[in-house]
């Protein structure tokens, strides 16, 4: 299970929507539509994975990911912060994407 790459696909999506708390209106769209679709993703491991619990050990990760990284305040970040949280917000989609195609390839 530690060595698929939806797995660390899945790590990375949940620490960088962690970290990328300033956006714009389409980033922030896209953040919405991310999460919903990482949600969906641990509710198809209870059925696609191998075995069950997988789904148990990603809400699991979701909480430790979450618990581990620190909360930011966006607004009195510096400009490089900012810009990588816009980036960011933008990538995640992309690596959410990549996450479900490397699953059920």
């Amino acid at each position: 299970m530690f060595s698929q790459l939806w797995f660390w696909l899945y790590i990375i999506s949940i620490a960088l929507g962690a970290t990328t708390p300033k956006t714009n209106k389409l980033g922030s769209i896209l953040s919405v539509l991310t999460m919903l679709a990482k949600l969906i993703f641990v509710a198809l491991m209870f059925f696609y994975a191998p075995h069950w619990w997988w789904g148990l050990v990603l809400i699991a990760e979701y909480m430790l990911v979450i618990a581990i990284v620190p909360r930011v305040n966006p607004d009195n970040q510096s400009l490089p912060f900012v810009l990588y949280s816009v980036v960011g917000s933008y990538i995640n989609p992309i690596i959410v994407v990549f996450m479900y195609l490397s699953f059920f390839r």
